[in-house]
């Protein structure tokens, strides 16, 4: 029996926040196990990556949008994709799906440990890069109302990963899971992370307002959910 309407798109981010935040961590295990340093551990690890995010997004989009990013929640909501009202609970569920798989990382933080170097050590201009970029991709996919929108935020995950050795693409939800798990007490770190972040989604948002003419339906398809496969 299904659920409420309005709580079936709650769990969906949920659920799909607290499996990235998962994948992220698995991605950067497999890369530190088999070496960071080299070529096929930095391939495989991004490869993980790329492949986890884009199934998560596959998975639940259909159910919530699969937005895991409470950046791209508010983005969709400013350019009129989804009502502000729901973007609190949405915003919500994801910080308690990926507080609990976080918390989860935590208690096995010895397992982690060679990958949590290749997901850490997060920098401003990197962070910024890498929101501008994925929210770019989302919006310059979506607005032409197909199907890839998951395959194509994989493959710019794997990307990011391999080109920094950051797994946290731009996402504040991984950027706080990783300064959680290895403990970090470097606030100015971690505020200027977020920021800048949010800086590159900003600015993204501009430049495909610009760029695609059709950039508000895409905010309509709630980024991640095309039309054609909306309930």
């Amino acid at each position: 029996m299904r659920g409420p309407a309005w709580l079936r798109p709650v769990m969906g981010e949920l659920l799909g926040s607290a499996l990235l935040v998962a994948v992220m961590f698995g991605s950067g295990a497999v890369r530190g196990q088999l070496g960071a340093g080299t070529m096929a551990g930095a391939l495989l690890g991004s490869i993980a990556l790329g492949l986890g995010y884009g199934l998560v997004l596959w998975s639940f989009g259909g159910l919530s949008g699969a937005q895991t990013n409470p950046l791209i929640t508010l983005i969709a909501s400013a350019m009129g994709g989804q009502p502000w009202r729901s973007a609190g609970a949405r915003v919500l569920a994801q910080l308690c799906g990926a507080g609990a798989a976080t918390s989860v990382a935590s208690r096995l933080a010895p397992l982690w440990a060679a990958g949590n170097a290749t997901v850490a050590g997060t920098h401003g201009l990197g962070e910024a890069m890498a929101s501008l970029g994925f929210v770019l991709v989302a919006l310059g996919v979506a607005q032409r109302r197909d199907i890839k929108v998951p395959l194509a935020l994989g493959a710019f995950a794997t990307a990011s990963f391999w080109m920094t050795g950051h797994a946290t693409v731009g996402n504040p939800l991984l950027v706080l899971s990783v300064f959680v798990v290895r403990g970090e007490h470097d606030t100015g770190g971690l505020l200027t992370a977020l920021g800048s972040a949010a800086l590159g989604a900003g600015l993204a948002v501009a430049v495909a307002r610009f760029l695609f003419p059709r950039a508000r339906e895409a905010a309509s398809c709630l980024l991640f959910v095309p039309r054609g496969l909306r309930r």
